[in-house]
């Protein structure tokens, strides 16, 4: 019972994560529901003449005063995260949606030494990065707009590590990345919300599509979270859709 109740009492606090204000959140569209994973991995693991899989991700959105990149990254230990290890940039600050889609794919592949990444099916090793079959996601925030070259934060899936440029940790309680899943198709929506102490909360500054990619398991915090955000979506005052 105590931790029974220990859980309700968490899964309140993450309906309220943001005080003073209430979350509008997006439309999903069929087939999404609000995933509480911060880590994730491809399903895919065939794709590729180098590779040994990857996903394609879609820039859908962006409805922002300010510019935002976009990338995935690895942390010491998806189990038990205390540290962001790498960085890999999937959309920089300057991308923008098209009605043609504005699509980058990102490759995998395993070697002796672990997992690599490349945005390219590229036998020269120099393509590749090392990095790990498991990864978050992760925005940078540019304030001073496109010709702004200095990043001001960075916002990730796991909101333990959200921080200002230089490194010093801030809004650790509030989350600015969610996450919805198509657990049939296996494809995901990673919606923004950029300003700094948790803005207008609409979460469609930046909106990102990807495909062929499955949460990592965690038992516990995965379920707490989504029943939280299953309250935000009932308090939601708004909704916007988003065109399949």
């Amino acid at each position: 019972m105590k931790k029974l109740g220990l859980m309700l009492v968490m899964a309140m606090m993450a309906v309220m994560l943001v005080a003073g204000g209430v979350w509008a959140l997006p439309d999903l569209g069929t087939g999404y529901e609000w995933n509480g994973a911060d880590y994730w991995t491809i399903t895919d693991h065939t794709t590729g003449t180098y590779a040994d899989g990857n996903s394609m991700f879609e820039l859908k959105l962006e409805l922002a005063s300010y510019e935002s990149s976009f990338g995935i990254y690895t942390v010491d230990d998806v189990a038990n995260p205390t540290a962001v290890e790498t960085k890999f940039e999937v959309f920089d600050k300057n991308a923008e949606p098209s009605d043609f889609g504005t699509e980058q794919s990102v490759f995998f592949r395993h070697v002796s030494s672990g997992w690599q990444v490349s945005s390219t099916d590229s036998d020269s090793d120099s393509d590749w990065t090392n990095f790990d079959i498991n990864f978050g996601f992760y925005f940078e925030v540019y304030t001073g707009g496109s010709a702004d070259t200095s990043m001001e934060y960075v916002w990730f899936a796991d909101q333990q590590f959200n921080q200002l440029a230089n490194g010093d940790s801030v809004d650790t309680d509030i989350e600015h990345v969610l996450i919805a899943y198509n657990a049939e198709q296996y494809t995901a929506r990673i919606f923004l919300d950029d300003q700094l102490g948790g803005g207008d909360r609409d979460f469609t500054d930046m909106v990102v599509a990807v495909d062929d990619i499955a949460p990592v398991p965690e038992p516990g915090t995965m379920a707490l979270l989504g029943i939280g955000l299953l309250g935000l979506a009932f308090i939601g005052r708004r909704k916007l859709k988003i065109e399949e």
